[in-house]
């Protein structure tokens, strides 16, 4: 009987220890669990987190930097005739394009309104005696143009006639903008005929013995080029040929003509080559071997000598001379003459 009992009390005695082993053994596993759970959550947010950040970038990336805006937005097309009807009522203004570098031209290079570029016109064509000018307009299609490419020309007219100074010049809308890019003065002893074609024939005298003429043709864009220049000359005034050839020719060099010479040569200027054609000699012998020596120098510096029937192909063209401008009259301007003069 002791026997059993003290049989009972060794099993309670290893269950109880068997039972104690059992719960220090599963606590540290427990324990463990729970922070590497800790730590997989973490690792995970830390993922999460990460990834988020490469979408961020590579959508920053994707996406490209906005442009700073403009501070001058372009301004809106249309019609030519609105523009030219806009600068007209002072609504739009013009960039007149010269040479900045030519101190003998005006009104300088700039933006201008109409007011502003009517006074600089007659300020400078007035600027000696004063006097009243007649402001006018026209529009014509060049012939180098197309069906819409007008051009506004604006014609200062000195109402003192021939002995008055006049002041053309031609603008064009272009992208939004007006342009300026050719104009001229002429006036006393000189011409300028403008024809719907959008030719010009520009010249007048240059003394009792020279006369000069231009074949210009107006562009679209309101530029100009020149077709060719003439120059018809009599004896001592046939130096301009040295001039032409040479802008900086040394006026010391040029050989001396009889006082009694009467030499006639015209001088034409086109695609950058001098061609003379003389029409008249000398009746003394040796006069005109002064003469011909004469023409050869110019020769020997590069002039064509050309005859007569070479010299009309080279100044033909197909104006219609009937076909001047009309004009539009805008206003009458009187300018005092300038108190510096």
């Amino acid at each position: 009987m002791k026997k059993k009992i003290l049989m009972l009390l060794m099993c309670f005695a290893l269950s109880a220890s068997v039972l104690a082993g059992c719960a220090n053994n599963t606590a540290p596993e427990d324990s463990r669990t729970t922070v590497e759970d800790e730590d997989d959550e973490e690792d995970e947010e830390e993922d999460e987190t990460d990834t988020e950040d490469a979408d961020e970038q590579d959508d920053a990336e994707a996406e490209p930097e906005a442009e700073p805006a403009s501070e001058e937005e372009p301004a809106e097309a249309m019609p030519r005739s609105d523009a030219y009807e806009m600068f007209l009522a002072g609504e739009m203004d013009v960039t007149l394009i010269n040479d900045e570098d030519d101190e003998y031209t005006s009104p300088d290079p700039g933006t201008y309104s109409y007011e502003e570029l009517r006074d600089a016109v007659t300020s400078e064509l007035g600027y000696y005696i004063g006097g009243d000018f007649d402001i006018k307009y026209a529009l014509f299609t060049p012939d180098s143009g197309q069906e819409g490419d007008d051009v506004l020309v604006m014609y200062v007219e000195s109402e003192e006639g021939a002995a008055g100074n006049n002041w053309i010049g031609f603008i064009a809308y272009n992208n939004g903008k007006l342009e300026l890019k050719y104009f001229a003065g002429f006036g006393y002893r000189s011409y300028l005929d403008l024809y719907y074609s959008g030719d010009i024939l520009y010249g007048g005298s240059g003394g009792a013995g020279a006369h000069y003429q231009d074949y210009i043709v107006i562009n679209p864009d309101s530029s100009a080029d020149v077709v060719y220049e003439s120059a018809y000359l009599y004896a001592s005034w046939c130096n301009d040929v040295f001039y032409e050839l040479d802008p900086e020719y040394d006026y010391l060099l040029i050989p001396e003509l009889d006082p009694s010479s009467e030499l006639e040569m015209t001088r034409v200027t086109k695609d950058g080559k001098v061609y003379i054609c003389v029409s008249s000699w000398s009746g003394n012998k040796s006069v005109k071997e002064q003469e011909e020596a004469y023409v050869q120098t110019l020769e020997d510096l590069g002039a064509i000598v050309v005859d007569e029937a070479e010299m009309e192909r080279l100044t033909e063209n197909n104006i219609d001379e009937s076909k001047t401008m009309t004009w539009n009259d805008i206003e009458t301007v009187t300018v005092e003459p300038s108190e510096d003069f």
